[in-house]
């Protein structure tokens, strides 16, 4: 597929590599791929440094065995070693969709190399990441590309990692999601610099990695071939069969297993547990606030490309940002219809495509605009203020009066200049860009937001807990389930035993969702995972924990810490205990003897 691109689309080709060696060498390190593998690794080390997970039930930097794989790894895990989560209600009744990753968790688990093979999935996601702002920024900044590049790694990295109810690439983690959304951003990426491998390449990858992700990339791949036949008369037949194959592996990952078993389940499973991802009626104004002002700038990006050329764009980036924003605007309203199907149709996972092309638009007025372009200046720096510098980036990026000048000044300065002192236009956003990049990674790091460390490969990081679920593994025979506190998601993932319900395993719609609901009802309600508040489970008393665990055949239960005085009555309804506390862990593992 021929798109619409400018000269330098065509970067690397074969002939450069065969010139003398060290030129070779040199133009490969300097040129469009040496950049990307520049800025994958830029990535890689300020996520892995990140400190947002501390603040949301994670470790520090990447890890694995945490978050999103209490869900996402089981099923793989369970495929390698039959006796992992062996008679798991949730396992049987609502498997994941994300097929591949199922795949790669039961090669990394069956060859003792989990670890490994989830860090080479999450660095797929970095050079996906890195490529594609290597392909734009020799388009949008072609005359200080490596600056453009590292701006938008380093403002993107410290970024929040909810973005209009879904969340960041920037999630220092080896999930779907994250590696997806990085792929879709490579796709178009590839699709603006006239990339058509690239672009075809990605656009399936996405469809295998993540099913929704396919499903997009299918309707914006569809969108392009569209503006070719219109522009050129013909229909691209390589664009076309790229289509096909990748709208193939969305319907069949769908056929095998659905997203959601029922849409209106979604929809109330949407209200009840998860607002903050696809409930915007719910969501305050500043959260509705901040979500429109990252569109708006992600829109404003159409600035970078030549005015005769925004076909193209119109397809890849605006079409999923005006969709997001008219979805967003439907449910915030709740108009009928349209309100419950934008999130049934969870359109919140175009907000994954958004960020990236927010922080290329915060970059504007630095590499691109003029004081001709004054309104287009003063809308980005209002946006910009709702966005970043009212404190939304907080706690890596605190509110700051010094900070907000410091940016302001830095980024009108350009400005400026481009159009007063147009001789030395390059030197002086050379220098701005370098201050910027300089304030925000002294502000994080000022701020605790940035702590430089190695990476962890290891499943489950924290030993204490790794080693309390070795052990219980060892007590608890394989084919039984624990009755534990809905809120110890952890105990599921690290003892590889099923539970009866948790909040963390939550199926999309269906049987399954009415059962976790019955299920959760009797283990204190389902509010408490909506709370946060683990009072509910604490407050059953002995005896309706043992009616609870003969209810659903389960012999072993798991007292967390805090909840000793329990023993003396449960041992008097015949349980005993058959692990006392571990390390750290003071939990207490009993098993129902008489």
């Amino acid at each position: 597929m021929s798109l619409p691109s400018p000269p330098e689309a065509a970067e690397e080709d074969t002939a450069s590599l065969r010139q003398a060696p060290p030129s070779a060498l040199r133009r490969l390190a300097g040129g469009v791929y040496g950049q990307a593998a520049a800025t994958a690794l830029l990535l890689g080390v300020l996520t892995n440094s990140g400190n947002r997970g501390l603040h949301s039930g994670l470790p520090g930097g990447y890890s694995a065995g945490t978050g999103d794989h209490y869900v996402l790894s089981a099923l793989g895990l369970h495929w390698a070693d039959p006796s992992r989560y062996a008679g798991d209600w949730f396992l049987e009744a609502a498997p994941q969709p994300h097929w591949f990753f199922d795949s790669l968790t039961y090669l990394g688990s069956s060859l003792g190399i989990l670890g490994t093979v989830y860090v080479l999935f999450w660095c797929s996601g970095l050079a996906a990441f890195g490529l594609a702002v290597s392909f734009l920024s020799r388009k949008w900044a072609p005359n200080t590309p490596w600056l453009f590049g590292a701006a938008t790694t380093v403002l993107a990295s410290l970024s929040p990692w909810m973005v209009v109810g879904t969340g960041s690439s920037m999630l220092a983690l080896a999930i779907p999601a994250v590696v997806s959304a990085n792929l879709t951003l490579l796709f178009i990426a590839a699709a603006l610099t006239g990339r058509e491998k690239w672009m075809l390449a990605a656009a399936v990858l996405a469809a295998v990695v993540h099913v929704q992700q396919g499903a997009v990339v299918s309707v914006l791949l569809a969108a392009l071939i569209l503006v070719q036949a219109l522009h050129r008369r013909t229909l691209p037949k390589a664009a076309a069969a790229g289509l096909l194959l990748t709208a193939a592996i969305v319907l069949g990952g769908l056929a095998a297993r659905p997203v959601a078993a029922n849409t209106a389940d979604f929809v109330d499973i949407c209200n009840e547990l998860i607002a903050y991802h696809c409930a915007a009626q719910l969501w305050g104004s500043s959260a509705v606030i901040f979500s429109v002002a990252i569109i708006g700038l992600a829109l404003l990006t159409f600035l970078y490309e030549p005015f005769g050329g925004r076909t193209v764009w119109a397809a890849v980036v605006g079409l999923p940002m005006v969709g997001l924003f008219l979805g967003l605007m439907a449910n915030v309203l709740s108009v009928p219809f349209f309100g419950e199907l934008a999130q049934g149709l969870n359109v919140y996972r175009l907000g994954a495509l958004v960020m990236p092309f927010a922080v290329m638009a915060l970059l504007l007025p630095v590499f691109r605009l003029r004081t001709r372009n004054l309104p287009a200046v003063l809308l980005i720096l209002v946006l910009t203020w709702e966005y970043l510098l009212d404190g939304s980036w907080q706690p890596v990026i605190p509110f700051s009066a010094l900070f907000a000048g410091a940016y302001l000044l830095l980024v009108l300065i350009p400005v400026v200049l481009r159009s007063r002192r147009p001789e030395i236009t390059v030197q002086a956003t050379r220098w701005c860009a370098t201050a910027l990049i300089v304030l925000f990674l002294g502000t994080a790091a000022g701020s605790g937001g940035l702590t430089l460390r190695g990476l962890q490969t290891g499943y489950i990081p924290d030993s204490d807990i790794r080693e309390w679920g070795e052990a219980v593994e060892e007590v608890v025979p394989a084919g039984e389930s624990l009755l534990a506190p809905p809120l110890a998601a952890y105990v599921r993932a690290a003892t590889y035993r099923g539970v009866i319900a948790d909040c963390k395993n939550i199926p999309y719609g269906g049987e399954p969702w009415v059962q976790w609901q019955e299920r959760l009802g009797e283990m204190g309600g389902v509010d408490q995972c909506r709370q946060g508040d683990p009072r509910a489970y604490n407050s059953l008393s002995s005896e309706e924990l043992d009616r609870i665990s003969e209810r659903y055949g389960v012999s072993y239960m798991v007292l967390e810490g805090g909840q000793a005085e329990r023993l003396p009555e449960l041992q008097r309804l015949g349980w005993s205990a058959v692990l006392n506390p571990v390390n750290a862990i003071q939990n207490v593992v009993l098993r129902k003897t008489g």
